[in-house]
């Protein structure tokens, strides 16, 4: 067999693909190396969401001393790769609200609460006021206007990091849904505003970014308006996009803080 390391958190966690050493597309399993006092933890998130009926991995296997969970593949092309080849196929609206109510259904009430989008991005934007000067006072009125909402109950279960990546589709349906970890008690409306911020990100800072973005992006902004109070909802897309405009400074990518700028200017527009 062939070993990638696929992601790499230092003393948190890393995944693993194991696939055929003459055929790497030919997928295995993914292994998940964890603190081995964790793997009970995600061996019971991961039952909690898949008798909730969420495509999650299965675990088949796992080490509770070496810290190590073998996962099934999903197999199947996520919406990002779907977004980034301009191939049909996006995930619809309804996908998006049947995910949610899955979500709901799952037992995880003894999972860690999850902090507000609107908490995190008050943090980001006092962190990027001191690296980004003449975006300085925009940033401490998005502070301003982030710390001054109302925050949401955490009455909800919520996947805590969904976006365009983590979605496996086929024919427009959600069939897989990836990096579970962080899921717990929350509020919906961080999972649907961070999914829109990433969508927006990609149309902002891509340098070739899917014409159809765009349009995609405001569809299902404007179509969650059914499910979310629109201002709110804009107010949570906002921190988001604050919190992931501090990705171009940790990767000091060539115009970071145009980027940062840019990023910046968008969460703005939808406060106002």
């Amino acid at each position: 067999v062939r070993l990638d390391v696929i992601s790499y958190r230092p003393t948190d966690r890393a995944v693993i693909r194991v696939s055929d050493a003459a055929d790497r597309s030919s997928i295995i399993a993914y292994l998940k190396v964890v603190d081995p006092r964790a793997v009970h933890r995600f061996e019971q998130r991961h039952t909690a969401l898949l008798d909730a009926g969420i495509p999650v991995p299965t675990i088949t296997s796992s080490d509770h001393r070496a810290g190590v969970l073998v996962l099934e593949p999903l197999i199947g092309p996520t919406l990002r790769e779907l977004i980034k080849s301009n191939a049909d196929g996006w995930v619809e609206i309804e996908e998006f609200d049947r995910l949610a109510d899955s979500f709901q259904a799952a037992d995880l009430s003894t999972a860690a609460p999850l902090a507000s989008r609107l908490d995190d991005g008050v943090l980001h934007a006092q962190m990027l006021g001191q690296v980004v000067a003449r975006a300085r006072p925009h940033l401490e009125a998005l502070a301003d206007s982030l710390s001054a909402a109302q925050r949401p109950t955490a009455d909800d279960v919520i996947h805590g990091d969904l976006h365009e990546a983590q979605l496996i589709v086929d024919a427009s349906r959600i069939v897989g849904v990836l990096d579970i970890d962080d899921a717990g008690p929350g509020n919906a409306i961080d999972d649907r505003a961070n999914v829109i911020a990433r969508l927006l990100v990609r149309s902002i800072v891509d340098p070739a970014p899917t014409p159809r973005l765009d349009e995609y992006a405001a569809r299902l902004r404007t179509g969650s308006a059914g499910r979310f109070e629109p201002e709110q909802l804009d107010l949570h897309v906002a921190a988001a996009l604050v919190g992931l405009a501090t990705g171009p400074f940790r990767m000091q990518s060539d115009g970071w803080r145009d980027a940062v700028v840019d990023l910046v200017d968008a969460a703005r527009t939808l406060v106002r």
